[in-house]
């Protein structure tokens, strides 16, 4: 459950743990229903093999940190266009797992991609109230997110690409981090 290897065959997802840091990457492409479909329970964008293995994953998870690499940023204005917003259904089960569980939701930072943007968000505005970060693309054009972001939602010159990191930090009685 814990360990570095690929459990599906088709969605590209999977955990590992560094230096006391639990990475979880999570795939919203491969594994999800058609965005355009109605909305219900049976309506998923995790797919239900691997939402029970997130669950698990993290419910398993001993590390003062969990990285959540997500496909995109958790936007505070629950977009379409094939995101969370068109997965209501799901994202209301995920908002009632996480509720039920704050210590593990309290060790979550998600980072996202596909938004062109260097973004982020303490979880004041962010989906289920998780710190979200927003990686950035290294080659494309970019500008500002939709949403609200309260630390950045910066626009950056779109001649060239750009991108930010997180520097982790750990010692003997914890684990800092810092994102630029």
């Amino acid at each position: 459950l814990l360990g570095n290897d690929m459990p599906d065959t088709v969605g590209l997802y999977s955990t590992w743990a560094h230096h006391g840091i639990r990475f979880v990457e999570t795939d919203q492409w491969a594994l999800r229903d058609d965005a355009t479909i109605t909305d219900g329970p049976s309506k998923s964008m995790l797919g239900a093999t691997q939402k029970a293995w997130f669950k698990a994953t993290l419910l398993a998870a001993k590390e003062p940190i969990i990285i959540w690499f997500c496909s995109f940023p958790f936007y505070s204005n629950d977009i379409g266009n094939g995101r969370w917003g068109d997965f209501q259904t799901e994202q209301n089960e995920l908002n009632a797992w996480f509720i039920a569980r704050p210590g593990i939701k309290a060790r979550i930072v998600a980072v996202g991609g596909d938004s062109h943007s260097i973004c982020a968000d303490d979880g004041t505005n962010s989906m289920w109230h998780i710190p979200s970060l927003n990686a950035s693309p290294l080659q494309n054009a970019g500008g500002l997110a939709s949403g609200t972001w309260n630390i950045a939602n910066i626009n950056v010159d779109d001649t060239k690409g750009y991108f930010s990191k997180l520097i982790f930090t750990p010692t003997p009685t914890k684990i800092g981090f810092t994102w630029q």
